[in-house]
């Protein structure tokens, strides 16, 4: 059917939208089973807007209800059937129900804000994190940058410390690199390495972007 009303542009999420939710890491104990398995397997989790309930009852979008904020589910969901039974390792779920996790703080419907095409969900029984950049990861990966974050290096060059050979290929190898003294790359001041590989205790770099 598709959308005919939006709120901030985005469609509202109602029961005969067509609209659909994707969740490409819905990690469940998969077979064989023991003592081989289970093995922790990543699926597609999807779900429909067709299986919408708890929406709304007095406004209807297109005949249909929608999906309101902190009160109505997606029943199901569809990907992991393969995952065994209660499989899921953050939920012990599969085919679990999906909840929207924002919504529109501006257009409301009987008192509460809109669920909208585009808004994260969180799928198999409202795993978290959400599909979306988890907030909590970003401020914990500042914190491991710490105060220094982003700023202009400001240590100075030990060349005693970090005396490199005088030959081509240790000059092709590290032009470009990371400076030896603080870990900042030299094009990309926000990027610093303070985490260090646990395959080989060195800081590992791929096209200039750190690799956690």
């Amino acid at each position: 059917m598709g959308n005919s009303v939006y709120a901030e542009g985005m469609g509202f999420f109602h029961k005969g939208s067509g609209g659909q939710g994707v969740a490409p890491g819905d990690v469940c104990l998969s077979p064989p089973p023991p003592p081989t398995g289970p093995l922790p397997v990543p699926y597609v989790n999807m779900l429909s807007a067709s299986d919408l309930t708890k929406g709304s009852k007095s406004v209807k979008i297109q005949g249909n209800p929608t999906a309101l904020e902190n009160a109505s589910e997606v029943a199901t969901s569809t990907g992991d059937e393969a995952g065994t039974q209660g499989g899921g390792v953050v939920t012990h779920k599969t085919k679990g129900k999906g909840t929207f996790k924002l919504w529109s703080f501006t257009v409301k419907v009987e008192g509460k804000g809109v669920d909208r095409h585009g808004d994260p969900m969180g799928q198999n029984e409202m795993s978290d994190p959400p599909n979306c950049i988890d907030a909590q990861a970003m401020v914990d990966f500042k914190k491991v940058l710490g105060d220094n974050a982003g700023k202009p290096c400001t240590v100075p060059y030990d060349q005693e410390k970090h005396r490199a050979p005088l030959n081509k290929p240790h000059y092709d190898k590290t032009m470009g690199g990371p400076c030896w003294e603080c870990a900042k790359l030299p094009n990309d001041p926000g990027v610093w390495d303070t985490l260090i590989s646990k395959v080989n205790g060195q800081n590992q770099y791929s096209n200039g972007t750190l690799i956690v």
